[in-house]
């Protein structure tokens, strides 16, 4: 187990999870407009209200699944949290780098791939794919960007890494896809509902979704391993960056 006690990595979780909390209920005073003009749903509650409540059960959460994935994490010996430590600020400019590239070559590859498909395969791609207008794009992104990250690569890769042998070799790349492809079915209920339905997904949209994802998703863990979640969720972050919001201008 690392050197890093369990109140520090406490610490460090509410912090990833304030900030999802905090991001995810600007997401849905963004969002809920354009859903509502689109389908029936009327919110029990006013949405300042309803955001605000979502905001705390986010950060409960989610800084619960955080905490574990960093005490995880540190018992196979990963540092999960490099990025939060104090450095120069030179070396913070030099951690930004890597994961910010990654990403916004992630999101081009998908930007490539989906038009391809569309190209070769028309139709087997939901109508919609951007959140509609850039402040809606950005809100989701960077939403999606931390809870993503923390669910799937901080506790889940963590959690697969924490069951496998240790010692072996391939446990990183094992854990490291098996959190790619549940990052992958995460995005098919979205995908459903895209399509208007489970009946009307063409049969070529469920690899499509979950291997588009899953690839992004791979780069995402690798940046995890070796450079912890601040990476992970600034290359998500980056990749979404080209992928929605650059698609919503």
């Amino acid at each position: 187990m690392s050197g890093v006690s369990a109140k520090m990595d406490l610490k460090y979780a509410a912090m990833l999870a304030g900030a999802y909390g905090i991001l995810g209920a600007v997401a849905a005073v963004l969002l809920m407009p354009l859903i509502a003009s689109k389908v029936s749903v009327e919110l029990p509650l006013p949405l300042p209200v309803f955001a605000a409540i979502l905001a705390v059960q986010l950060t409960v959460v989610y800084g619960l699944l955080a905490w574990g994935g960093l005490r995880m994490a540190r018992a196979r010996g990963l540092d999960p949290t490099p990025s939060m430590a104090r450095r120069a600020p030179r070396e913070r400019v030099e951690r930004a780098v890597v994961p910010g590239v990654a990403g916004l070559a992630s999101g081009a590859a998908i930007v490539l791939g989906v038009r391809a498909i569309q190209m070769v395969f028309p139709g087997t791609l939901p109508p919609v794919l951007h959140p509609a207008g850039v402040m809606a794009a950005i809100g989701a992104s960077s939403a999606a960007a931390f809870g993503e990250e923390i669910l799937c690569r901080l506790f889940l890769l963590s959690l697969v890494l924490r069951i496998l042998p240790r010692g072996w070799t391939a446990a990183p790349w094992v854990a490291n896809v098996v959190s790619a492809v549940a990052f992958g079915v995460l995005h098919v209920p979205g995908m459903v509902a895209m399509f208007g339905g489970l009946g009307a997904v063409p049969v070529l949209a469920w690899g499509w979704v979950i291997g588009l994802n899953a690839m992004v998703g791979v780069v995402f863990g690798w940046m995890f391993i070796r450079r912890g979640v601040g990476a992970a969720i600034g290359a998500h972050w980056c990749c979404d960056l080209v992928w929605h919001v650059a698609s919503a201008v």
